[in-house]
């Protein structure tokens, strides 16, 4: 029990000892950040290759991702386009007849007729 005490007092003065030497003593101080600079330095190093093979996943993953669906997606772009040429058209063809003469409208997505006082379209029933 008295050689635990003795340990335990040693180990306590070394670690006074130790902390009133790194605060007074610049160049230990130095030698301590200095390492610890270098060991964050090697962190951000492997977070930057960690990173960087993260991006090429998912970038290989998107490709992938469009690659097995390219036929939908193209479907799916051709029929947008179909629906927004309908709207230009309908849109146009309300130009060419005024809108002032009828007290209708028609719809900035669908292109259907609507009630020029209406808030929301008929038959999309998106907000105009």
């Amino acid at each position: 029990m008295h050689v635990v005490f003795i340990i335990v007092s040693i180990v306590a003065i070394l670690l006074i000892i130790s902390t009133i030497v790194l605060m007074v003593s610049p160049k230990l101080r130095g030698k301590m950040l200095s390492k610890q600079f270098e060991s964050m330095r090697y962190m951000l190093d492997e977070s930057k290759n960690d990173i960087a093979k993260l991006g090429n996943t998912s970038i290989n993953i998107k490709k992938q991702i469009l690659d097995d669906n390219e036929e939908t997606l193209t479907e799916i772009a051709k029929k947008e386009a179909k629906i927004k040429s309908f709207g230009i058209k309908n849109a146009a063809k309300a130009v060419k007849e005024g809108l002032t003469e009828s007290d209708s409208i028609y719809c900035k997505y669908c292109g259907s007729e609507i009630d020029s006082d209406s808030k929301y379209c008929k038959k999309c029933g998106k907000e105009q």
